[in-house]
């Protein structure tokens, strides 16, 4: 039929396979993984964490779990919250490797919302099933703009109590896409690791890690396997045009 295979977000521990077969490899981020068990509050370098869940103690506002199925009232509080975060931050919604707000899916998953005195919802993450073994993972994390400056990590520290309470001994913070790149392999890594240094639209990539790295006890490097160079000129097309909803 004249079709190619590629293979997107590889592990480490895959590789050996494609070695064998003679395939090229392209790092393309690593994902970030919390030990549970070695998370604490405590300590100096927590500092700043305490204080920001402190601060939304005192203005009162409330970190909750809503368990599934969820009403159609609800639903709509967060897509409200989601339409916002999407226009505020000039994005569209993705699919493939990526979720986007599907009210079918998000009536079954557990969700974590950050609420206002008043009881509007100004933040949430939903819950969606993992199954790498006692591994506990997230899709959307979302916010409107009035949202207090500390509600992504009281979201990501009330998953880890979530994450706790079901026994999880692992918790998947997600692709950082492009970075962790420190001795490229080839010519298509040390672009990549050029352009994360000096095109403006990576910073959000070097953000995205700053914050992961406050939980982060493991990054695992992920890649792009295809055949040949050539391929690198065809497969973000592709992929550009899979991940469209």
């Amino acid at each position: 039929m004249g079709l190619k295979t590629a293979f997107y977000r590889v592990d480490e521990n895959s590789m050996p396979y494609f070695n064998q077969l003679k395939k090229k490899k392209l790092m393309i981020g690593q994902e970030a993984i919390l030990e549970i068990k070695n998370f604490t509050l405590e300590g100096k370098g927590n500092k700043s964490l305490r204080n920001g869940l402190n601060s939304l103690q005192k203005k009162g506002y409330t970190v909750n779990i809503h368990n599934a199925p969820h009403t159609e009232d609800f639903i709509s509080q967060i897509r409200i919250v989601s339409d916002e975060w999407l226009k505020n931050f000039e994005k569209e919604e993705l699919v493939f490797s990526q979720g986007m707000f599907d009210e079918k899916e998000l009536q079954n998953q557990d969700i974590i919302t950050i609420n206002d005195t008043n009881g509007r919802i100004k933040s949430f993450l939903n819950i969606i099933p993992d199954y790498a073994e006692d591994e506990c993972t997230y899709d959307l994390i979302r916010k409107t703009n009035d949202a207090p400056g500390a509600s992504m990590d009281a979201l990501i520290i009330k998953l880890i109590e979530y994450a706790k309470l079901h026994n999880h001994l692992y918790l998947n913070l997600g692709l950082v896409p492009m970075t962790g790149i420190i001795q490229p392999d080839n010519t298509a890594e040390q672009i990549i690791k050029l352009a994360a240094s000096k095109i403006k639209r990576f910073q959000y990539y070097k953000g995205l890690r700053e914050f992961k790295e406050k939980y982060a006890t493991l990054w695992e490097n992920k890649y792009l396997v295809y055949d040949n160079d050539f391929d690198l000129l065809q497969l973000p097309i592709a992929l550009n045009n899979v991940m469209k909803p």
